[in-house]
C-alpha cells in the first residue's frame, strides 16, 4: 500500500485538487486569500477512500495558514470527543446536526467570524426546545 504523500501525486487526486480549486476561484475559502500557497483540505478521510474518491462538498480550498489552522482544530476536535463518554458523544452530534440545519438556512460568510458569533446566539436560545427530545432519548434507552 502507498503512502498517503505518494498517493497525492496520483494523476486522479490532481485532477480532484484542480477542480476543487477552480470551483472555489483560487482562493482560500475561509479568508479569501488568494495570493498564498493553496491546499485542498479533506473535511474528514472515510476508512478505505482514496483522496479522490471524496465528494467535493468534503474538500475546501485553504491557504497554507487556514490549512495548519483546520488542521489544529481537526486534532483538538479529536481530542474533545476522545475524552467524551458515548452519551456526551451523542448529544454533541444532535446539537452540532442541529446547528448545520440552523445555518443552512441563513447566509453566513465562512471567513466572518463575527457573522457566526451573530448566527449562533438565536441557535443557542433555542437549544431548551432540544432538552425535552435530548430526555426522552434517554428515557427510551437510546442513549447510554
Amino acid at each position: 500500500m502507498k503512502p498517503y504523500w505518494e498517493k497525492l501525486k496520483d494523476p486522479r487526486w490532481q485532477r480532484k485538487r484542480l477542480e476543487v480549486m477552480q470551483r472555489d476561484d483560487f482562493k482560500c475559502v475561509w479568508c479569501k486569500s488568494d495570493d498564498s500557497e493553496l491546499h485542498v483540505h479533506h473535511g474528514f478521510y472515510r476508512r478505505g477512500a482514496e483522496p479522490w474518491e471524496h465528494d467535493d462538498g468534503e474538500l475546501w480550498t485553504l491557504c497554507r495558514k487556514c490549512h495548519d489552522h483546520a488542521t489544529q482544530l481537526d486534532e483538538c476536535m479529536r481530542s474533545v470527543i476522545g475524552r467524551m463518554r458515548p452519551s456526551q458523544i451523542y448529544i454533541l452530534f444532535f446539537i452540532v446536526a442541529a446547528f448545520k440545519r440552523h445555518i443552512q438556512k441563513i447566509d453566513v460568510d465562512p471567513a466572518d467570524f463575527g457573522e457566526w458569533a451573530d448566527a449562533f446566539d438565536p441557535f443557542i436560545q433555542s437549544l431548551p426546545q432540544f432538552e425535552s427530545e435530548i430526555v426522552n432519548m434517554l428515557n427510551k434507552g437510546r442513549i447510554n
